[in-house]
């Protein structure tokens, strides 16, 4: 009995747990780099989303010191980045030149 209801509360701890947390959500967009800086082997730029017109600044981090070294600022990109949707940030997964 007592196994059955421990049972039962776990499972709606869980639940109730996961719905609590803040999904990643994949995004492809075209940006503007406005600039780019690194500190203590962390690399990252700040874009600025040109297909929308209300969108902020945002940082898009990169692991790669060597991607990040032949990006432009000024430069347009189309990108590929994860992120929290109640973050202002993510990490590129793919960056590219437009066509």
């Amino acid at each position: 009995m007592y196994k059955k209801l421990n049972l039962i509360i776990f499972i709606i701890l869980i639940v109730i747990l996961s719905s609590c947390s803040v999904s990643k959500t994949t995004t492809d967009a075209l940006v503007s780099v406005i600039s780019k800086s690194s500190s203590n082997s962390t690399y990252w730029i700040e874009v600025k989303n040109i297909e929308s017109e209300d969108s902020e600044n945002f940082k898009l981090y990169l692991d790669d010191e060597n991607l990040w070294n032949v990006i432009e600022e000024g430069k347009n990109y189309v990108v590929t980045y994860t992120h929290k949707s109640d973050k202002n940030e993510g990490d590129i997964s793919v960056i590219r030149n437009p066509k």
